[in-house]
């Protein structure tokens, strides 16, 4: 993934993923999970198992799903961000500007935020079928707090601060595709802790250990996400709507 400068980032808007390596230097520090969770247990994890039920047969279908709708070389053409309206200055590059719709361009000096795109997103990921309904919400309920503090900020230039990567791993490069097929249960001793978990390992360079974590629910008879989890050399973070 390479890094953005100031206008591109925002052309692009908060989709800023790419199958790759050095996932681990991309982590952040996040809120608690869902539910309950010790550093402990996760270090002293049980076996997993290699066998997939229907949920996790349907996790896989999420997986290719997302990265196909995440890929920013082949942006889709359903449209998968949020957007920002740019600001556009005597000293905008030309070769960007023209590169910006009107509709996309702001009314004033600063960033500002397309909130027709926000709703058009969230509308994509419910439409999906993967995600349950208090995620929804809650991601609705983050990104209206951090739009709003981004309109407040009245930023001219550089990333829109806290959209630095994707919504839903908060991760700026993501699994690739031939990780999908490790996906497995997850299993841990800690006894409060419920099925329905679901590991993707990651191909990391040899002594390092990265996985995501997908915490389900079954939602209107089907298997939806709920939270997602990072476990990276041991230690577990929780991605939660930031």
């Amino acid at each position: 993934m390479r890094l953005f400068n100031s206008t591109v980032v925002a052309i692009l808007g908060i989709c800023l993923l790419a199958c790759g390596s050095d996932k681990s230097s991309q982590q952040t520090v996040a809120t608690s999970p869902k539910q309950p969770f010790t550093q402990d247990s996760v270090v002293a994890a049980a076996p997993v198992s290699t066998h997939l039920d229907t949920c996790g047969e349907r996790m896989k279908g999420f997986l290719r799903w997302y990265l196909d709708l995440a890929d920013v070389e082949k942006p889709h053409p359903e449209g998968s961000s949020v957007q920002f309206k740019i600001p556009i200055t005597p000293e905008t590059d030309s070769a960007v500007a023209a590169q910006v719709t009107s509709d996309q361009k702001s009314s004033t000096k600063y960033y500002q935020m397309d909130w027709r795109s926000v709703d058009s997103y969230l509308a994509m990921l419910g439409k999906s079928g993967y995600f349950s309904k208090s995620y929804l919400q809650e991601k609705r309920t983050s990104l209206l707090r951090r739009g709003k503090a981004l309109d407040e900020a009245r930023m001219e230039d550089g990333e829109p601060e806290g959209f630095e990567a994707d919504e839903v791993f908060w991760m700026m490069e993501l699994y690739a595709a031939s990780d999908i097929d490790g996906l497995r249960v997850y299993r841990a001793p800690n006894k409060k802790v419920r099925g329905g978990i679901y590991e993707l390992p990651e191909s990391l360079p040899e002594g390092e250990k990265f996985s995501f974590l997908l915490y389900t629910k079954t939602e209107n008879g089907r298997c939806v996400i709920d939270s997602v989890a990072r476990l990276s050399n041991g230690e577990y973070s929780s991605v939660g709507n930031k």
